[in-house]
């Protein structure tokens, strides 16, 4: 504190100076403090006199009165009441700008004015004085320390008075303006007192004062709240907001693009709030303060009637504006409903605009009819059933999506959910609404969704007819699970494990099906994921649900056979070791037909017919023409004769393999294979001629000339009118095909059929397809229909079944129709197939050409090739039941083979026939193998230099490629017959074995050309791996492909058996045996390259190259006892393979290599325990 003593006069007075205001020019001071000694009576207490006097004060009297004269305290004690003396005089000019009561208190002393009216304690303006320099300060704590306006106030109070009653108005806005920032600085809004709107001045927003905020709605950024501030008419210390919504667009400014961060904004309304509807509304509490003494402490009352009893609210801080809180929460949840509903004007859409749901949970908007442009077919049905529509918002989520509530009458399916048994039933969609989306969005959602339950319930209708009706059968096959008009869950198969979900894709227009499992953790998956494509294109063609539990029925236990099939991918199933060949590559052609490709050489076609029948042929045959291969895949030679081994009595008739193997023609019609079956309804056989024979055929002399009916019955009553029959015969007619035809092949029911016209003999360029096989019946709910146009089950039973009483599952709108006028029909023609690009098709029309007739236009199919004549019986469909295509294509172990492993039968057949295949390969390909002539099918017979070899397959199973040995009569005395079984015992069970490596019949072979007494050795040692001896330390195993754990000297599955001029190669595994292992311990195993060098007659350990030998690893030890036998054997006549390799078995010793801590050879493999421990 800066003081300065005035005057002093010792004994007589003492005056100091206080609150100069320039300390440089400093003489005299306005404010002194005397002390004096009373001028009448020196014993008397000291006076204190002070200038300009402090009117009413006492408390600096108080400091002369102690016995000890304190300076400090006296001057502290009466700044201190000047400072209130002058906080008084600063009241008593402000009190026509105060809006209540002030108060000085504290210390030092501060003036606390209520600014406006009501006003909380943070509002007030605090008036303080300098100690220092007596200058009046003031503050505010609720606002900014900067504020101009306080400042601007504390410089007039500081001089001279100018007017304060204008910058206290202003005080009074910014204080309002704060409580609108702190009021909704909760919600999802922000606040602006600015906005770039360049024509203000001519927008509606000019009419309204200067003092003005602007709430932003970030959820919809062209809406704001905007809120006056205006001077109370009849107070000008209370402010009064005044509310409005306003709409904005974005402008361009400077030919600016619109997507600039802060583009230009131009009004385009602006509507005042009715504050008191607003808040006074239904359900609403609405709440105002009682005007009592107290300001901070006031009640609410209630104002939405009756509905909500009477209780205390809490109290709310001044700064809090309810009314503007809950206008920008009601512009928040309205502006959407408002928005939808302008939305579903503009569609024409009926609803009952926005109300308030019970109880005050929420808005929501309830439609009363929707567009009759959406009352379609399947629509209007729905539309009965439909009870209530309504949409709401998710308020409980922060994207608050848009839900829509769907009330439906009871669904016409009792199904097994427990959710799905009352009398009514509630379906919701619910829509995501993003930031700034457009409603228009959301509306096409929801039209979406209502085409998506009526396109699913027009479905579902048809099915309930036919599900409801025990004579159809449906119940037994098939359980609803649940039925929620946006999905059908059915559950089928054995003990009703499979399911199959069907509903409306949105977005891609087409229904869509998803095969899955009922169980949780179900170790198999549906079978029909295999078929889901075709499944899925088929029932968006038909959309009968009846038809599809019919073809998911019938077709359920062959798929459940064909998903046992292996597909995965082998390195070593080729001769091509870079490549991987799947085992078997499943290419469904339609949900009934599938193509099975055997290591893309062979290929199987399997028909899924009804009545438990499968029908299966070789598909690598052509469609159009048996005696033509399509290209890509070879015929499978004795295929029919495979398939004949599984005939039983109630698929078809017996046929000798004979026959079938070696038919008299290549055009035989298939007509007399079912001749025998059962006349089929309607078949020419029972025309109404009296006929019992059929019309002559054209002789199948020649292969290329078609069989066709006889003209004078195309006309007659008993044939029905094909799209072909207005064609003349002699060519074929100018059809352009349908996109669903392009790629079709027959459905399994029209691969046999006792009709002139059969599927694989198309007799005319008119007819395509054949009728179905005449003895196979389906419930009676799959009638064919005579209206083409529509799809099953669109009709009533009497019209859309004319010929109920065949026992046709499937409608007869297919494109080519049989002749028969009511042929029991199979499942529907299938729809296209990736894999069907296979198939030649015909330039005109695929199923519009005879087969065989290139001449009639100029080319051949693509991809043909002309085959032998009797090589094409196993293009002639041959019939299983389900139980023996399972058997056929479930792996298991043969009998007489039990260390093979387990693989279907059909896998062991094709597998055979595959290694045939290579094997002829081979004799061509190697100068030492001489190919032999043979009339015998299926037989491969070859020539080395001791004997002669013949290769076949086993009569018996057809699942067993054999070997049959003769020795040359040269060489009959060296070979006995327990030798020549060791090799044909190794062939059947050790080469030509799953997984069928080609590599390893290679090194076979290659093994049979050797000279006879290197073979004559290798022969014991085979012999020792077939039987080996206990004596031995180790057993022996020869290796025909080379194992990864072989020293890198070619790659792993090359052929392991090489002979060149002077040396042969191959390799050997040997196992420690005799140890006595404790369970769970591998013995050890090494696997060890062999050279024999033929002129020195040596049998040494071959090298890896490049690669060095650590001295104590396994083939260090195997190196060095070879070459030590070859040193003590030097002269030996016969072959030393056989006594090298039997001295390693008898005395081979080696150290677990982990043991030694020495670094093992890349490539060789030496497992197991120490040989201490095993000794």
């Amino acid at each position: 504190m800066c003081l300065r003593v005035m005057e002093y006069l010792p004994g007589r007075c003492l005056t100091i100076g206080y609150w100069r205001k320039d300390v440089k020019n400093y003489t005299t001071s306005d404010y002194t403090l005397s002390v004096q000694v009373d001028p009448t009576d020196s014993n008397k207490p000291l006076l204190v006199v002070h200038k300009p006097p402090i009117n009413g004060s006492k408390s600096t009297e108080q400091a002369i009165k102690s016995e000890h004269l304190s300076i400090e305290k006296l001057l502290i004690h009466t700044i201190h009441e000047r400072a209130k003396c002058k906080l008084q005089e600063i009241e008593a000019s402000l009190e026509k700008q105060t809006a209540g009561n002030c108060v000085i208190s504290g210390t030092p002393a501060v003036l606390f004015i209520p600014v406006m009216s009501p006003c909380i304690t943070s509002e007030q303006l605090h008036i303080s004085i300098d100690f220092l320099t007596g200058r009046v300060l003031c503050s505010m704590p609720f606002c900014d320390p900067a504020l101009q306006v306080v400042k601007e106030v504390e410089v007039l109070l500081n001089g001279d008075k100018g007017d304060m009653e204008k910058l206290f108005s202003e005080l009074r806005f910014q204080l309002m303006m704060n409580r609108i920032d702190r009021t909704v600085q909760h919600l999802f809004v922000e606040c602006k007192t600015k906005l770039p709107i360049p024509d203000i001045d001519a927008s509606p927003l000019a009419k309204l004062s200067k003092y003005k905020m602007y709430i932003n709605l970030t959820r919809y950024s062209q809406f704001y709240v905007v809120v006056e501030l205006n001077q109370s008419e009849t107070d000008s210390k209370v402010i009064a907001p005044t509310y409005y919504v306003m709409t904005v667009k974005s402008i361009s400014f400077d030919d600016a693009a619109t997507d600039l961060p802060t583009p230009n904004l131009k009004v385009t309304s602006l509507v005042q709030f009715d504050t008191f509807a607003i808040t006074h509304g239904p359900f609403t509490r609405a709440a105002e303060p009682s005007h009592d003494e107290t300001p901070n402490l006031h009640k609410r009352q209630f104002s939405g009637g009756s509905d909500f009893p009477a209780k205390k609210l809490r109290t709310e801080s001044w700064y809090y504006i309810p009314e503007l809180a809950h206008s920008v929460a009601m512009c928040e949840q309205k502006i959407p409903f408002w928005m939808l509903s302008e939305e579903l004007n503009r569609r024409n859409i009926l609803h009952q605009g926005i109300e308030v749901e019970c109880f005050g949970t929420g808005l929501v908007l309830k439609l009363l009819a929707l567009p009759s442009s959406l009352l379609e077919r399947g629509t209007k049905s729905l539309q009965k059933k439909l009870l209530s529509c309504a949409f709401r918002e998710n308020d409980g989520k922060p994207a608050r999506p848009w839900v829509v509530e769907f009330i439906f009458a009871r669904a016409p399916l009792a199904t097994l959910s427990s959710r799905e048994q009352s009398a009514r039933q509630h379906v919701y969609f619910q829509y995501d609404f993003i930031e700034n989306k457009r409603i228009g969005d959301i509306v096409e959602s929801f039209l979406d969704s209502w085409k998506q339950m009526a396109n699913l319930y027009d479905s579902v209708l048809d099915f309930a007819d036919y599900f409801d009706d025990s004579r159809d059968g449906l119940q037994n096959i098939v359980r609803l699970h649940s039925f929620n008009y946006k999905r059908l869950l059915l559950i089928y198969g054995a003990d009703f494990s499979n399911q199959v979900s069907i509903e409306w894709s949105v977005p891609e227009k087409q229904f869509k099906l998803l095969f899955s499992m009922s169980t949780h953790g179900s170790p198999i998956a549906n079978c029909h994921c295999i078929t889901d494509t075709q499944l899925q294109h088929e029932f968006n063609q038909h959309r009968s649900i009846p038809q599809l539990l019919q073809v998911l029925h019938e077709t359920y236990l062959p798929l459940m056979a064909v998903a046992k099939l292996p597909t995965n991918p082998l390195l070593a199933g080729s001769s091509n070791l870079a490549r991987a060949v799947q085992s078997f590559l499943i290419l469904p052609q339609s949900s009934t037909h599938l193509k099975i490709a055997f290591r893309g050489i062979y290929c199987l076609d399997v028909y899924c017919c009804s009545a438990g029948l499968v029908a299966v042929r070789d598909g690598a045959y052509s469609l159009f023409d048996k005696s033509k291969a399509m290209e890509g895949f070879t015929p499978t030679p004795g295929l029919k004769t495979f398939f004949n081994m599984y005939v039983d009595d109630s698929s078809v008739r017996h046929r000798s393999m004979t026959e079938d193997d070696n038919p008299p023609s290549p055009m035989e019609s298939v007509d007399s294979f079912l001749a025998q079956q059962q006349p089929s309804v309607g078949s020419p056989a029972q025309r109404a001629d009296g006929l019992r024979f059929h019309h002559p055929m054209t002789p199948p002399s020649n292969p290329l000339t078609p069989a066709s009916p006889h003209t004078s019955v195309l006309h007659q009553q008993s044939y029905s009118a094909s799209p072909g029959s207005g064609f003349p015969l002699s060519s074929p007619p100018a059809v352009t095909p349908s996109p669903s035809l392009q790629m079709r092949t027959p459905s399994p029911g029209t691969l046999l059929t006792s009709s002139p016209s059969a599927a694989f003999h198309v007799p005319s360029p008119g007819q395509g397809y054949a009728a179905p096989i005449s003895h196979i019946h389906s419930p009676a709910f799959m009638q064919p229909t005579t209206d083409t146009s529509a799809s099953p089950g669109r009709k009533s039973r009497s019209q859309q079944h004319p010929g109920a009483e065949s026992g046709s599952p499937y409608p007869s709108n297919l494109p080519m129709q049989s002749p028969g006028p009511r042929w029991p029909a199979s499942p529907s023609m299938p729809g296209p197939s990736p894999a069907s690009r296979l198939i030649p098709m015909s330039p005109g029309h695929p199923m519009l050409q005879s087969p065989g007739d290139p001449g009639r236009n100029g080319m051949v199919g693509p991809g043909s090739r002309v085959l032998p004549q009797r090589s094409w019986a196993a293009a002639v469909p041959t019939l299983l039941s389900h139980q023996a295509f399972n058997v056929l294509l479930t792996p298991t172990v043969m009998q007489d083979y039990p260390a093979m492993l387990s693989c279907s039968p059909l896998e062991r057949f094709l597998g055979c026939v595959f290694l045939r295949r290579q094997i002829q390969r081979f004799v061509q390909s190697e100068e030492t193998l001489v190919a032999l002539p043979t009339t015998e099918p299926g037989v491969v017979l070859m020539r080395v230099e001791s004997m002669t070899c013949r290769v076949a397959l086993q009569p018996s199973t057809q699942q067993i490629l054999q070997l049959s040995l003769t020795p040359l009569p040269d060489f009959h005395e060296q070979w006995s017959a327990e030798e020549l079984q060791v090799l044909e015992t190794v062939f059947e069970r050790k080469v030509v074995c799953p997984p069928y490596k080609p590599n390893a019949v290679h090194a076979f072979c290659r093994l049979l050309a050797v000279p006879v007494r290197v073979l004559k050795d290798c022969v014991q040692l085979l012999h020792l791996e077939l039987r080996p001896d206990r004596s031995h330390k180790w057993a022996l195993q020869w290796c025909w492909t080379i194992p990864p754990s072989a020293p890198h000297i070619a790659p792993a599955g090359t052929a392991a058996f090489i002979a060149t001029k002077n040396k042969i190669l191959f390799f050997l595994h040997l196992s420690r045996i005799g140890m006595g292992l404790p369970p769970g311990v591998e013995p050890q195993t090494v696997v060890i390259p062999i050279i024999y060098e033929t002129q020195t007659n040596q049998t040494q350990l071959a090298d890896p190259r490049g690669i060095p030998m650590p001295p104590i690893a396994a083939n260090s030890i195997i190196s060095t006892m070879l070459k030590r036998f070859a040193e003590f054997n030097s002269n030996m006549v016969e072959c030393s393979i056989y006594p090298a390799i039997q001295d390693l078995l008898n005395n081979l010793v080696i150290q677990n290599v982990m043991s030694q801590n020495v670094p093992t050879v890349p490539g060789n493999l030496v497992q197991g325990i120490p040989m201490s421990t095993a000794m």
